[in-house]
């Protein structure tokens, strides 16, 4: 589990090529982008804590990765130093945060649920004023070892109706346009049902994309299922996905990035160019 997701959260699947950062770091860092997680594992964002908060939805309580607490005594003092600045500015940034979330937009006819209150989070923060463009949310228990049919079928309910309701405010407020929403998971499942009615973990997953930026349809080849091997073979490498969306929706360049110089392929890009 936690190997898979390094790979994911790092686009380097060879230990000895592990970093510490992930690979939207270069957003967050050099093009200055915020960003939300809604646990506190920052996954991709991982790198730059100063512009990433983290939204613990259950509670609705809202904290900052590793805040600074003298920054109030600091702030006389300290100000006229380059990097005390930018962490006061991410603190002032953050109190911003929480006041709009305090005095948000009420999206009233959505269940009320783990899943949906980090979509409607998602909603408040994007028709703010607050400059916020990255998103990790979180929707957990797909690893379903035994009775797969319903589990997956309840959680792909719930995915399609948070996903649902991101798309109808998201028109309605001029911002679908804007929007792209990626789903990964730790891995994929294999072709074979055990003996408790479910799958087990597997080699290639998949990617589901939406959103105003996506250009539909299926890339890569269908998978050929060999029952020999229950193993589906991939045959898109995922980090062409993380480069298109580096390279297409914010405009990143292969001089700036090793995954957009090594992996961008404009045939297998899925984005709409800006």
């Amino acid at each position: 589990h936690f190997r898979s997701m390094d790979i994911w959260h790092t686009a380097e699947p060879t230990e000895q090529n592990l970093l510490s950062k992930g690979w939207l770091e270069t957003l967050i860092t050099d093009k200055n982008q915020q960003a939300i997680s809604f646990s506190s594992d920052l996954g991709a964002f991982e790198g730059s804590p100063n512009n990433v908060f983290v939204v613990e939805s259950k509670k609705k309580r809202y904290s900052i990765k590793k805040p600074n607490k003298t920054l109030n005594q600091s702030r006389l003092k300290y100000t006229n130093k380059p990097v005390l600045k930018h962490i006061l500015s991410v603190k002032d940034q953050f109190n911003e945060l929480k006041r709009i979330l305090k005095q948000a937009k009420e999206f009233k006819d959505i269940q009320k649920s783990s899943f949906n209150n980090q979509i409607l989070t998602v909603l408040q923060v994007a028709v703010s004023a607050h400059p916020v463009s990255l998103f990790k949310l979180h929707l957990g228990s797909f690893d379903t070892h035994k009775n797969q049919a319903l589990s997956h079928k309840k959680l792909l309910d719930q995915l399609d109706v948070g996903i649902g309701f991101l798309e109808k405010y998201l028109k309605q407020e001029k911002l679908w346009d804007q929007t792209l929403i990626l789903t990964y998971s730790e891995f994929g499942r294999r072709t074979k049902e055990n003996k408790s009615q479910g799958t087990d973990h597997g080699e290639a997953g998949v990617h589901f994309a939406t959103g105003g930026l996506v250009k539909a349809g299926i890339y890569g080849k269908n998978p050929v299922i060999n029952t020999a091997h229950q193993n589906l073979r991939f045959n898109l490498d995922f980090r062409t996905v993380y480069a298109s969306i580096l390279k297409d929706q914010f405009q990143v360049s292969g001089l700036e990035n090793s995954l957009v110089k090594n992996f961008y392929q404009a045939s297998q890009s899925f984005l709409k160019k800006s």
